[in-house]
């Protein structure tokens, strides 16, 4: 995961100012901001990939991003990613705040083995991924959180990521464990 994460990170970073720069032209999404006062997920979004047919509530003011198959030449081996991060979020470059779902077939290069994976250790609580439970991983460094959960739908692994700076942990970690409860994957 760590040379993957730093490709991601490298590829993050430039469409992060892309996106910045570009909103239009790059294809980024963004949502309206909520009202005060408002509940926790009032205003927020849907997002809907067309590519593997899933959809996802995005909060208020959110970005997301669809990064293309890494070049693949076959569906069984592709690594496919959306990023979503904060209307504040590019301002911490160059790591960058995000949420973030990878979709890699099952076998693939890319798929994820928490269990040899040496960085991240098993949180002692699962998350909901739709109706799903599944096991939580952590990768806690100076000033930074990371979590990752992955589940299986059909041949295909969905994993779903959280980087977030310290400081607004406890915000981030409400807003991922929305995404991966309110997660629905339509099937194709």
């Amino acid at each position: 995961m760590t040379q993957w994460y730093r490709r991601r990170v490298a590829t993050g970073v430039l469409a992060l100012l892309l996106c910045a720069l570009l909103p239009g032209v790059a294809g980024c999404g963004q949502a309206r901001a909520s009202q005060p006062g408002a509940s926790p997920t009032t205003g927020w979004t849907t997002y809907r990939d067309a590519h593997y047919d899933f959809q996802v509530p995005a909060p208020p003011g959110w970005q997301a991003m669809a990064q293309p198959d890494d070049g693949c030449s076959t569906s069984t081996d592709c690594d496919y990613m959306v990023v979503f991060w904060p209307p504040d979020g590019a301002a911490r470059l160059p790591v960058s705040e995000q949420v973030y779902i990878r979709v890699v077939s099952r076998g693939a290069r890319g798929e994820w083995k928490p269990v040899d994976d040496p960085d991240f250790r098993r949180d002692a609580h699962d998350v909901t991924i739709a109706t799903t439970a599944a096991p939580l991983y952590d990768l806690d460094t100076t000033g930074w959180i990371q979590r990752a959960a992955a589940i299986y739908v059909d041949d295909r692994q969905f994993i779903f990521g959280l980087i977030a700076p310290s400081d607004r942990a406890q915000r981030d970690l409400a807003v991922y464990q929305h995404m991966l409860k309110k997660f629905t994957y339509s099937g194709k």
